[in-house]
């Protein structure tokens, strides 16, 4: 659209099998580029740059897991590649060249994870990843948390967490005390909560945000 909301253009992307796109950037030569994935492939990671018109300039999937995998989040690389994180039943973190073409292919076993949700650059050059995890409590019981884990700039972890029993975490914001501020989502329950964890990824504190209905 332009800056009043009228629509410049319209496309659709993908097969008839049910593709979906989770994450968008614009590129720095001025077209966009979206990540997902679908069932036309079947089930595999998707990802489609297009010029800044929204005509396709190509097409990708990958394959990062024995079975279903998908892209939750994208940036651009320093080098003009791209970041893909998603999920493949481990976190993991794909980085390609400027043509989609993967360099290297990452996955994060520690701290039980399950899915990196969210890809953000850091002020020092590195990137945060937040997602959940899966765990057992004493008596058996299976629950999720919140995964995050910083990385270097090389892409070299940093560390690696797990936190705050019922959480998953949806996307994640740098603060400028150098920590980050992460949004989740309680499951179980139609409720919010934001849980700050310092540059070392200790919890700070967790608010939560309680659901409410609008009535006239």
């Amino acid at each position: 659209t332009d800056n009043l909301g009228n629509v410049e253009w319209n496309k659709t992307y993908g097969g008839s099998s049910g593709e979906g796109a989770y994450s968008m950037i614009q590129t720095s030569d001025g077209g966009f580029l979206l990540a997902g994935g679908g069932y036309s492939s079947p089930y595999d990671s998707w990802l489609v740059k297009t010029d800044n018109l929204g005509n396709v300039e190509w097409n990708k999937t990958y394959s990062p897991g024995p079975a279903w995998d998908c892209i939750f989040s994208v940036v651009e690389a320093p080098d003009g590649g791209f970041l893909l994180s998603g999920s493949a039943h481990v976190p993991f973190l794909i980085k390609t060249n400027s043509s989609g073409e993967i360099e290297w292919t990452e996955y994060f076993t520690g701290a039980n994870g399950l899915s990196a949700n969210d890809l953000v650059p850091t002020s020092d050059g590195g990137y945060i990843l937040v997602g959940e995890t899966h765990d057992y409590s004493a008596n058996g019981y299976y629950y999720r948390k919140v995964w995050a884990s910083k990385l270097y700039r090389d892409y070299n972890i940093e560390w690696c967490r797990n936190f705050a029993d019922g959480l998953v975490a949806l996307s994640v914001s740098p603060t400028l005390d150098g920590g980050y501020v992460i949004a989740c989502r309680r499951l179980g329950r139609d409720n919010g909560a934001l849980v700050k964890v310092s540059n070392l990824g200790s919890v700070e504190w967790i608010f939560e945000i309680e659901s409410f209905a609008v009535t006239d």
